[in-house]
Parts: structure tokens; sequence; C-alpha cells
């Protein structure tokens, strides 16, 4: 076949951005998934009404952070 013959190249890697999910099922939370072990993620959760900072961290791959409120905020997400 055509392909038998081709030589394939192990140094190229293809990185995907990392899956990004923000969910306010009780509480918002926002979780990584997908990035490298060396990437790490500042979250804050704002209320655009007040702009003070609710709850903000930093976060890797495979962790998820949320805030603390359980009832309605126009949250902004940095």
């Amino acid at each position: 076949s055509l392909y038998e013959n081709i030589e394939l190249n192990k140094n190229i890697v293809v990185k995907f951005p990392p899956r990004i999910s923000i969910t306010f099922i009780g509480n918002p939370k926002v979780e990584i998934s997908g990035a490298s072990e060396d990437d790490v993620f500042n979250v804050s959760f704002i209320d655009r009404k007040t702009g003070k900072i609710e709850h903000s961290g930093q976060i890797k791959d495979g962790w998820w952070i949320a805030a603390n409120k359980k009832y309605y905020v126009d949250w902004r997400r940095n």
C-alpha cells in the first residue's frame, strides 16, 4: 500500500486547548480538563453588581473551584 513506506515523525505533538466547564447548578463551579500538567488557571468569581471578588484561586488540570453562594448572583468570571 502507499502508506506502508511512510516513516512516522514521533516528534510532532498536537496540543488541544483545555476543556473549561462552567456550571451553575446549586452554586457556580469551574472545572478544567485536558490541560497540560504545567498549566495553571487563575479563576475569580466576581459579583457584577458590587464588583466584589467573592471567591478566587488557582486550579490545574482535573481540578475544580466553586463559590459558596447558592442564590442568584450576576457573576462575572475571570
